[in-house]
């Protein structure tokens, strides 16, 4: 337990986050899921309050939801609680503005490209990689 506190001091983790983490560094099996559920009860541990302070992060760095969903997947989030988290993302146009402040960040790297079609692309590309859904990027291409 004294260890899982420590960790938690430094940062929020998710619950299955925490328990690799005690794994990692020798504890059974049993012994991290006690420390983790007594996290839990103690509110130390909340995967909901982790995974909206994680979305926030990510989306203010410029990431799309896909992406988003991805990187919480691989923190051990159930698929359940991502769609809780993210949905009120979806509705609120928050995914849009993010995609557009990370277009507007990098404008003028695309601007140096003269063929509009190339343009687009290496545009289209770069949101992809960046976790944004084809709809968000086309929406945005269309406004640009």
């Amino acid at each position: 337990m004294e260890t899982a506190v420590r960790l938690l001091a430094m940062r929020d983790h998710f619950s299955r986050e925490l328990w690799r983490k005690l794994r990692k560094k020798g504890f059974s099996g049993q012994a991290a899921d006690q420390a983790v559920d007594e996290c839990q009860r103690l509110n130390y541990v909340d995967d909901l309050r982790c995974a909206d302070l994680f979305i926030r992060e990510r989306l203010r760095r410029g990431y799309g939801i896909r992406r988003i969903r991805h990187d919480l997947k691989t923190k051990g989030v159930d698929e359940a609680e991502i769609m809780d988290a993210i949905s009120e993302l979806q509705g609120a146009g928050k995914e849009m503005e993010a995609a557009r402040q990370v277009f507007e960040k990098n404008r003028r790297r695309y601007l140096r490209e003269s063929d509009p079609r190339k343009r687009r692309e290496k545009i289209y590309r770069f949101l992809h990689s960046r976790g944004f859904t084809p709809q968000i990027i086309s929406e945005l291409l269309r406004t640009e």
